[in-house]
């Protein structure tokens, strides 16, 4: 999965996954890369603040669900709240839903 994660270029490294996957942008960014034309990164904000963290979490499920995905607010909340291994479980969610990998 690193492999993969390096191959999209992203703009940021994730050096401190429980604090860089928080906010959703990291998952944003991924799903610019496989839609371009539908992820807009502008209505995301790569911040820290509660309140931004779940405005892009809110932003990403609508557009999951545009893709018929079913994003749990279960799977996505430990993330914000930075509890341990979360972002990693649904970093790897992500790409087996993007790859077809496990």
């Amino acid at each position: 999965m690193t492999q993969w994660i390096q191959s999209l270029n992203l703009t940021y490294k994730i050096t401190n996954p429980k604090r860089d996957l928080a906010n959703g942008w990291v998952y944003a960014e991924i799903l610019s890369r496989y839609y371009p034309k539908e992820v807009e990164m502008y209505q995301f904000d790569n911040s820290f603040k509660l309140d931004k963290k779940m405005n892009n979490w809110e932003h990403l499920n609508r557009f999951l669900k545009k893709k018929d995905v079913v994003l749990a607010q279960t799977e996505w909340e430990p993330v914000v709240h930075c509890a341990p291994n979360a972002g990693y479980v649904l970093l790897k969610k992500f790409y087996t839903m993007l790859t077809g990998r496990e």
